[in-house]
């Protein structure tokens, strides 16, 4: 898998962003964060993990992993973590 472009993290962030927001449309306000965007060279996909607050005003932060093909699609979701911070 080549190497991560900036157009590239643009294109993965706007679609992960889009993914919460759809789910949770106050995600603007839930300090929204990309932590990392790794390649899996074994299946051709990158994996994501973000993080944002729970609710307004919570201390809680959720941490999910995503794995978004080198075209675009989603693939899976999962939540791997939460903390106070």
């Amino acid at each position: 898998m080549p190497e991560l472009t900036e157009i590239d993290a643009e294109v993965i962030t706007k679609k992960v962003k889009q993914y919460f927001e759809n789910i949770n449309p106050q995600l603007g306000f839930l300090l929204f964060r990309i932590e990392s965007i790794d390649p899996n060279t074994e299946k051709d996909w990158w994996v994501v993990k973000c993080s944002f607050k729970a609710s307004f005003g919570s201390n809680k932060r959720l941490y999910y992993e995503l794995h978004i093909s080198k075209e675009g699609r989603m693939g899976a979701v999962d939540k791997i973590k939460e903390d106070e911070s």
